[in-house]
């Protein structure tokens, strides 16, 4: 099954490739993993407020100590929402599922690869084909 490390960058949400620019490709992804689609709320410091070192050390368990301390930084005392990347994620299941396609596929070899029903493959192939080359998704 495709997950969120089978995106392309480019085709992340703005949110998360700007906390990857700050604190790294693996602390960002570890966090979309852990807290995909809520909201988090980022401590002032790591104990100078209630809850702060729960929050702090919650952060620090999933995507380090350095990244829980950069999110302090730039987000402290402030909530931000990890994206659910569903868009990006549908992206990489069409590339994906075209990809299987033109290396001649069938239907049921591709059900079995992507442990998606046969419905959901037909519905990316559909959406495969109505992509321009030209314009790759």
């Amino acid at each position: 099954m495709i997950g969120i490390r089978d995106v392309q960058e480019c085709d992340l949400p703005e949110s998360l490739k700007y906390l990857i620019s700050q604190i790294g490709y693996e602390a960002a992804m570890k966090l979309q993993e852990a807290f995909c689609g809520r909201r988090i709320h980022v401590p002032i410091g790591t104990d100078n407020e209630q809850g702060g070192k729960q929050k702090f050390e919650a952060i620090a368990a999933v995507a380090g100590e350095d990244a829980a301390l950069k999110m302090i930084g730039m987000y402290g005392g402030t909530y931000i929402e990890i994206p659910t990347c569903k868009q990006a994620i549908s992206k990489a299941n069409v590339r994906f599922i075209m990809d299987l396609r033109r290396k001649g596929k069938s239907i049921d070899e591709m059900v079995e690869a992507t442990r998606q029903s046969r419905r959901q493959v037909l519905y990316y192939l559909q959406r495969g084909k109505a992509i321009k080359p030209d314009n790759p998704i």
